[in-house]
């Protein structure tokens, strides 16, 4: 197990996680569903709505961003 590597760091936030495990998978859930209206409405595939989210949060600099 990965938290016996450094468990002063690793625990805490796999504790956070635990407990907030319900919510952060509602959270998906609606995030899912809301990508997936976008990509109805602008009749696109629900992958090319995702990729440009992605590219969206990547610095100008990156080479994903480049044409």
């Amino acid at each position: 197990m990965r938290e016996a590597l450094d468990a002063r760091r690793i625990r805490p936030v796999r504790i956070a996680l635990q407990n907030q495990r319900d919510d952060l998978l509602a959270f998906a859930g609606v995030l899912d569903e809301k990508l997936a209206a976008i990509a109805q409405r602008a009749n696109v595939s629900d992958e090319l709505v995702r990729a440009a989210c992605v590219l969206r949060r990547k610095p100008r600099t990156s080479p994903a961003c480049a044409t």
